[in-house]
């Protein structure tokens, strides 16, 4: 399925990919989570964020917390209008939390640094 909309004429496209429908049961988990997954191809200087990660890992996280991936920073309400589903915030949370309690997704909370 490919949903379009146009925004000040630029055309935007919805993937939805039947692997990640049969997976989450449901279309709007497989936008959001096909959303997530382009999102994650196109983070900046990745290589650099992880080994950060890997550097701050046991101080923010615990000896077990393994970085595997790039971060990415997004909110419900910015992935409700890319993935055109119109959904509250509140459903789209929902939609968050079973995609990480599924293992499908890592959430974590973004550390706030402050300037000395």
């Amino acid at each position: 399925m490919n949903l379009r909309s146009t925004t000040k004429g630029v055309i935007k496209r919805v993937v939805i990919k039947q692997e990640f429908v049969e997976l989450t049961g449901k279309f709007e988990k497989a936008a959001i989570l096909q959303q997530l997954l382009y999102w994650s191809t196109r983070t900046r200087d990745a290589a650099k964020y992880l080994d950060e990660e890997k550097r701050n890992k046991i101080l923010c996280y615990g000896s077990d917390f393994e970085a595997r991936h790039g971060w990415i920073y997004k909110t419900a309400d910015e992935l409700a209008i890319e993935t055109m589903l119109h959904l509250s915030r509140q459903t789209m949370r929902r939609f968050l939390v079973d995609l990480v309690e599924n293992g499908w997704l890592q959430r974590k909370r973004q550390i706030m640094h402050t300037s000395r």
